[in-house]
């Protein structure tokens, strides 16, 4: 008896999981986009970067509201318009000075500026960037 009722619960589950829609996960999506919610990023608009948060996720999108601006500027916005930022001291990144890239590292982060300091260069040349001028080393 306690046989079969675990054959039969075992089947269901089995069943359910294959037709569960969550757990089909598209290329570089997240399986749950709601562990984002309320996490600083910065969204691209009219070829800038802006401070936002995320209020809502849902099929490769986010309902974000920018900083500073009223609600009624809320939108929904696709990945490639999302800048996570993972940067962290100590971290080598590049740094864009004048339209060219250079190798630097994180010193400090304070308020989404990175002080950073360039491979190779004196430390008088550290400097505040902002997140529009850095990226991951590639």
């Amino acid at each position: 008896m306690k046989k079969t009722v675990l054959i039969v619960v075992l089947t269901s589950l089995s069943c359910l999981l294959q037709s569960c829609a969550s757990w089909r996960v598209s290329s570089g999506t997240p399986t749950n986009q709601n562990t984002n919610i309320d996490r600083r990023v910065k969204v691209l608009w009219g070829g800038s970067w802006y401070d936002a948060i995320i209020l809502d996720g849902r099929n490769n999108e986010y309902y974000i509201h920018y900083d500073g601006w009223s609600d009624s500027q809320n939108e929904w916005v696709t990945m490639d318009r999302i800048q996570f930022s993972n940067y962290y001291v100590g971290q080598w990144v590049e740094v864009e000075q004048r339209g060219t890239w250079y190798a630097a590292h994180i010193v400090q982060i304070n308020n989404n500026q990175y002080y950073i300091h360039y491979d190779g260069w004196g430390d008088s040349q550290n400097e505040w960037v902002t997140m529009d001028r850095i990226r991951f080393k590639q």
